[in-house]
Formats: structure tokens, sequence, C-alpha cells
């Protein structure tokens, strides 16, 4: 994890400490009696104590460490899927000349960007307010959506497993071969999907995913959530994007911004298994 994220984690329970020594601080000050009582109370001070040893011991527990393995899946669960099917001669070729070590890399990609995709489009269980206008608008959006899950996969990817060219075009063969075969919902114009077309789009939202780590960096939250709302806007409709346009997706656009980091660790999870 980045430096960043164990800040955000400590954070909670610093807020809460503050809370907890202001509250006695005041007992203290405007009820002297009360707080007296307390402090001295052997039970309660053994209650806490035995409390704080026991969540120090937890990790030690086989069923604890199922609990935290539990909670860490319902975090995550938005971004996997249990059983993607896909069965085309076509598909089944190219896993048969894939390396087994990048295949897992698109396999994972593939299965973060279509819950993105499932679960954000309209009649998801998060939709958002997207406007399709194009024949190929679903499909564009699923680009994009694989697009982020790319970008975040290599930007953190400090040891250079990810071989970048060969997991890209590995993720744009599955895609393209897997929506054209109507194996995500039929949502797709088969007309309208292919390789040229899927590629270039990608290249563009790579453009622009680009930009995202040096943002990130800078802390600049604004320009990250109109760059996205931007590249969001295209999978739309080919009119630029006015004010109404970027305000509608902005919460989309921060939603996909925070959960970088989480597709990224779904991403290696799924690797792993």
């Amino acid at each position: 994890m980045r430096p960043g994220v164990f800040g955000v984690i400590i954070l909670a329970p610093l807020i809460w400490l503050s809370l907890l020594a202001g509250g006695g601080f005041l007992i203290g000050w405007f009820w002297p009696a009360t707080a007296e009582n307390l402090y001295n109370n052997m039970a309660l001070n053994l209650c806490g104590n035995l409390g704080i040893l026991a969540i120090l011991l937890s990790p030690l527990s086989k069923e604890s460490r199922s609990d935290f393995r539990h909670d860490f899946d319902k975090a995550y669960s938005r971004f996997y899927i249990e059983d993607l099917q896909v069965g085309t001669e076509q598909l089944e070729e190219w896993f048969r000349e894939t390396p087994t070590e990048q295949r897992k890399y698109v396999e994972a990609a593939i299965t973060v960007a279509s819950n993105l995709y499932l679960q954000t489009i309209p009649g998801g269980d998060e939709a958002a307010p997207l406007q399709f206008s194009l024949p190929d608008s679903r499909y564009r959006y699923m680009i994009f959506c694989l697009s982020a899950v790319v970008a975040a996969a290599l930007a953190y990817d400090e040891e250079k497993q990810i071989q970048p060219e060969a997991f890209i075009n590995g993720c744009l063969h599955f895609v393209t071969l897997t929506v054209s075969e109507e194996t995500l919902g039929g949502y797709f114009d088969g007309s309208q999907v292919s390789i040229d077309s899927g590629t270039a789009y990608l290249q563009d939202f790579l453009k622009y995913w680009s930009r995202w780590p040096e943002l990130e960096e800078a802390g600049k939250l604004v320009e990250k959530k109109e760059m996205i709302s931007y590249m969001i806007h295209t999978t739309e409709s080919n009119v630029p994007a006015d004010k109404a346009d970027m305000q509608r997706l902005d919460n989309l656009a921060f939603a996909i911004d925070h959960q970088l980091p989480m597709m990224r660790s779904a991403f290696i999870d799924l690797t792993n298994r």
C-alpha cells in the first residue's frame, strides 16, 4: 500500500481517541466527583484493559483471521465476479497461447472491470446517471472501466511484474471477443465491437490516465474528477461535455478515483488466488 493509505487507516482511531480524551477532560473539569468514581472503578478498568488485550491478540485467532478475510471480501465484493462465462473457440485459443503468468493478470483485470461496469450502468446496483446515446456507448463505457483497472494495476506495479503491452493487448482481446459473443448480458451491438475500435478507445483513455499519478501526488482532486468525468462523457456522446454534464458525472468520477486503490487490491487478491 502507498504510505498515504496508512494515514487514512489510523485517522479514525485518532479521531475517536481525541474525542474520548476530550470527553474525559470535560467530565473531570465539570464533574470531578464522577471522574474520580470512574477512575477508581476496578470493574470498569479491568473490562477496558481486557478488551484492549483481546483486540491486540485477535490476529492470533484463526476465527478472527477468517472474520478479517470476510470483511475484506465484503468491502471489495463489488469488484468480484464469481463466474464470468466465456466459451468461444477464439478465447480458448488465445488462452492457450498466452503465458500463464500474464493470463492471470488479464483474467483479474477483466473481472474487476466487468464488476465496475455491471454495478454502475443503468440498472446496476449502484447505477450512475449515465446518458448513453451512441450505438456503441456501452462498449465504450466497458473499455473505460477496463482502462481504469489497467491504470490502477500499472500505477501501483512498483516491482514491474506486469508486462504492459501484453497485459493491455490481452485485456482488449478478451473483452472484445467476450462482448462480441454477448456473454456479458447482450448489452452490445455486435456490429459496433472490434479490436480496432477498442484499441483506439483504450489508447485515448490511457493517455488521460497517464496524468493521474501526477495529479494524485499533487493532491489535485478537482482536476482528477474533471479528467475522469470528461472520459466518461466520451462514452455517452461525441458532443463535447458542458458544465451540466461535468456536474452530473462528478459523483461517479469521485467514486472511481477514490476506488482505484481498492481496484488494485482486488486485482492483486484475484491474481493470488
